[in-house]
Formats: C-alpha cells, sequence, structure tokens
C-alpha cells in the first residue's frame, strides 16, 4: 500500500491513460448518462486497469456492476458520510451489528479506511441471521458506500485515490469457519486473495507504529495506535436469537409449489403482471445445495442473479413491476454436475397501492 501512496502523490496517474480513458468514456456514454456519478477519469481508469485495459471485457463488467448495483436500490440511498452509510446498513438489516468493523473514514492521505476484525466475527450465527440475498445487498450498499467517499476526496484533491484494508487477525481461530457454508466462503475469499496478492503486507510486531506513520494517528481507533474511540465501528460477536428472527419469514407449506430442477439446467416460472407498479414477491427454499436465481423481464434482469443457499434461512424479496408484461423467475442449476435441486416456491403478485 506505501507504494501505492508514493506513486499516486508523484504524478497524476490519469494523464497516461488519458486517451484510453476518452476512448472508453465515449465507448460507455449511453451507461453513464444512466449513471452519471460513474462518469470520472479516475472511475474509468479503474474499470479499465481492472480489466487489464480489454474495453470490451471492462464494458461488460461495468455494465452488469452498475444496473445490479441499481436493481438493488443503492442509488437511491445517501453515502455522503460514515454515519449515514452505517444507519443504512443497520436499517437493511439487523445483523449487520455483528459483522466487526467498517468504515471508519478517510486517512490522512484521502484514503478511505475500512476495518475488518474477522478474530470477532461468529459465522456460525451469521450464516442464518439473515438471508443470503441481504447479505449480497448489504454488501453492494457497502461497496458503492465506499466508491462515494472515494469519488468525493477525488474530487477534492484532484488525484487517485482508493481504499486501505486493515484486517486484524486477533482472537482468529480456524475453529470459527468449521461449518460449511461459512468455509465456502472463506475459501472463495482466499483464491480470490491470491489475484491481488501484491496489495496485501503483513505486518509484524511494530504494526502499530507502521500504521500510525502511513494513516495518521488521529484518523485511527486508540486500538489501533490512535486518538479515535475504539467505540466507532461494529463489535461483532454472536447473532442473538432475537436478532436472527427478526427478518425472517415463514409460508404454511399447503401454500407452497414445486419444481425440480435438473443438474446444468434451468427453470422458468413466467408470471403476467396486469398492472403497472403491482409488487411481484417471492419466497422459496432450496433441497440441499445452492441455486442461482434472478428475475427477467424482456431478456433483461430486473432482479440480479444471486446464488442462494437455504439451510437456514428461506429466500425471499419483491420488486415493483414498472411495466405491465411477463416476468420470468429463472432457477439455474447449471453449475450442478450431478445433482438436481428441488425448489418449493410461493409467488404473489400485490396490487398497486391506489
Amino acid at each position: 500500500m506505501s507504494n501505492q501512496y508514493k506513486v499516486n502523490n508523484s504524478l497524476d496517474i490519469k494523464s497516461i491513460y488519458q486517451n484510453e480513458i476518452d476512448e472508453f468514456r465515449k465507448h460507455m456514454e449511453p451507461l453513464l448518462k444512466k449513471y452519471p456519478c460513474y462518469d470520472t477519469d479516475y472511475g474509468l481508469l479503474r474499470w479499465l486497469r481492472g480489466s487489464k485495459f480489454d474495453k470490451e471485457v471492462a464494458a461488460e463488467k461495468m455494465k452488469w456492476s452498475l444496473n445490479t448495483i441499481n436493481a438493488v436500490g443503492t442509488f437511491d440511498k445517501d453515502f455522503s458520510s460514515v454515519e449515514k452509510i452505517e444507519t443504512i446498513l443497520k436499517a437493511a438489516s439487523p445483523s449487520a451489528e455483528y459483522f466487526p468493523g467498517g468504515i471508519i473514514g478517510y486517512d490522512k492521505n484521502g484514503y478511505v479506511l475500512i476495518l475488518h476484525n474477522i478474530g470477532k466475527a461468529h459465522p456460525r450465527s451469521l450464516i442464518g441471521a439473515e438471508r443470503v440475498s441481504q447479505f449480497y445487498i448489504n454488501s453492494i450498499y457497502g461497496y458503492e458506500a465506499t466508491q462515494c467517499l472515494i469519488r468525493s476526496e477525488e474530487a477534492k484533491r484532484g488525484c487517485k485515490l482508493g481504499a486501505v484494508v486493515i484486517i486484524d487477525l486477533s482472537g482468529f481461530s480456524y475453529d470459527i469457519v468449521f461449518h460449511l457454508p461459512a468455509t465456502k466462503i472463506y475459501i472463495s475469499a482466499i483464491i480470490m486473495l491470491q489475484e491481488t496478492v501484491n496489495l496485501l503486507e503483513f505486518l509484524g510486531n511494530d504494526w502499530k507504529d507502521i500504521l500510525v506513520g502511513r494513516h495518521g494517528a488521529k484518523f485511527l481507533p486508540k486500538r489501533y495506535g490512535g486518538l479515535l474511540g475504539d467505540d466507532i465501528f461494529r463489535k461483532g460477536g454472536e447473532v442473538p436469537n432475537s436478532v436472527a428472527q427478526m427478518n425472517k419469514k415463514y409460508v404454511a407449506d399447503e401454500k407452497l409449489k414445486k419444481i425440480t430442477v435438473s443438474a446444468r439446467d434451468e427453470a422458468v416460472i413466467s408470471i403476467c403482471v396486469e398492472k403497472p407498479n403491482s409488487r411481484l414477491f417471492w419466497y422459496f427454499v432450496c433441497s440441499s445445495g445452492d441455486i442461482d436465481f434472478c428475475v427477467l423481464f424482456e431478456k433483461q434482469e430486473v432482479w440480479p442473479r444471486f446464488r442462494i443457499y437455504t439451510e437456514f434461512t428461506a429466500e425471499y424479496n419483491e420488486i415493483v413491476c414498472k411495466e405491465v408484461g411477463t416476468y420470468q423467475l429463472l432457477f439455474s442449476n447449471k453449475h450442478g454436475r450431478v445433482w438436481s435441486k428441488c425448489i418449493q416456491y410461493y409467488i404473489d403478485v400485490k396490487q398497486p397501492l391506489a
């Protein structure tokens, strides 16, 4: 991370790639008109660098990502401050309080500081505390909140910035991940980290001095050598059962229908919506393993594809159908090699309010 500071402080990095940025901006003009907050030189440069300057790959990733971010209502949120971000995350899911850490704020260099104290996490209780799609949504909110803070500071300082993630391993034990779904999550994280290994740095016994030197004492909590109170981030710990039950829904078995999705196959349930602004509600459980789920309208995702696991919590949500027509609920087992998946589901179209 220190090398990245030197690069960004020694030159205006966008000037090196200005031609590529301008070409990509022209290529993405329709999408940028829809999502103008992403029409910045440094923002476009991030997409290009993340795709090794393959313009077509960057365009495909950017289009899907921004449409997904929009589909879950992210662009309607105000992420202009850390306090507002925390309020939004906790309102979206009561279990958010038990994800230890969070966004601290800016450091002395203008980078967004994020803390993850994974030793204080309790995956066994977290995995059953909320439906899987809400974990995705809160992660999307957290990502976009970080990007909002970065864009704001880049506009003030006139240089490319980013985020610094401090991962606190104190108290970490492999015992906390010896639960199948949680283990899958951590293994996936390890695989992803291999692609960004050059950005990782493990600090030794002098870690506090290093953090203070790089980021500034007044921008860090006391626990990490700084001057801020240690109560500024989420504490983690085991999720109480009362909290875990708050966002759960149950549909009586007699109301559920069944559909079987073979391995390497998909199943589609078509629903006709006759009035604009009707609300399409779905609820389902998968017999074993996971299933990919999304909602389509005129071949476009109006609810993004998420891989859903329902062993502990049934999946449910709803969307506002702005247009009349046929909406398709897609269950995909294309990733399954052998086993079929039995889906028990309930779907309801709620008429718009008068």
